[in-house]
């Protein structure tokens, strides 16, 4: 079923420089029953998300930019930000040992996987949004995502994020024109904590933005954040030692004690 693409509200988003861009948001043409890919996962002992509902992914419901003249994604980044303390009372550093994200669509051109990034920063709160590159790089995975729909997708991705600093989570699919690629982020509309993120160059949003703030306020990323916070942590406890003249006292105190016992049992 061929449905109609969007356009970003914003001017940026179709042009650069006052030039019309050959590149623009668009939503999947096509609807697919669920298909391949993994279905789920986890690690730890602690998972956080910003979803309402982070399980259903509504089909024609994200958006991603695309070659105008074949469709395949662009470079496109989707992101989200958890304020730890704040938002879900862990109050230690974290170990993130894994990320969970909602697919409505991954076809590769050939062989079934296309690349893309899984990247961890940590930030003061209320830093993000902003470029990446303001922000402090904890952890990465490069990963091959396998063809799926409709789908939840887990990979390992490592990082500790400091006690008191905010996760900002981004999941990177590089240009796949070349290679005839195709890329939908999952998402549905039941609602948020926090906004979700995108930031495209070839549309226009160098940035990560709200979803909201470029048109689509409906697309809500399914994104679930995996690990263990690590617990208070126990000085070691001194063990009372023995000195020298304390060894001493204990010895003459012992003779005195057994040569007391010897005179009353004579």
């Amino acid at each position: 079923m061929i449905r109609k693409t969007f356009f970003v509200a914003a001017a940026a988003c179709l042009l650069v420089s006052g030039m019309a861009v050959a590149e623009q948001f668009g939503t999947n043409p096509n609807v697919k029953a669920p298909f391949g890919g993994t279905e789920g996962g986890g690690c730890g002992d602690t998972s956080f998300t910003q979803s309402v509902d982070a399980a259903t992914i509504t089909a024609m419901n994200s958006v991603s930019c695309n070659s105008m003249a074949t469709g395949f994604h662009t470079d496109n980044s989707y992101s989200r930000a958890f304020d730890l303390a704040g938002d879900f009372g862990i109050s230690e550093d974290f170990e993130v040992c894994g990320v969970q994200i909602g697919v409505e669509d991954a076809t590769a051109g050939a062989g079934g996987v296309q690349p893309a990034d899984f990247n961890l920063f940590s930030a003061a709160p209320g830093v993000f949004p902003t470029a990446f590159t303001n922000l402090t790089s904890i952890g990465t995975s490069a990963v091959s995502v396998p063809d799926q729909a409709a789908a939840l997708y887990f990979e390992s991705v490592t990082g500790t994020v400091p006690a008191g600093e905010e996760l900002i989570v981004e999941f990177f699919t590089p240009d796949g024109d070349t290679d005839g690629n195709t890329f939908f982020i999952g998402s549905n509309s039941l609602g948020e904590n926090d906004p979700s993120y995108l930031a495209a160059a070839d549309c226009g949003i160098t940035d990560p933005t709200s979803t909201g703030d470029i048109g689509f306020p409906e697309m809500q990323i399914v994104m679930t954040v995996f690990g263990t916070a690590a617990g208070p942590s126990v000085p070691p406890t001194d063990i009372p030692t023995v000195g020298t003249l304390g060894a001493s006292i204990l010895v003459v105190l012992l003779g005195l004690g057994g040569f007391v016992l010897l005179r009353r049992r004579s």
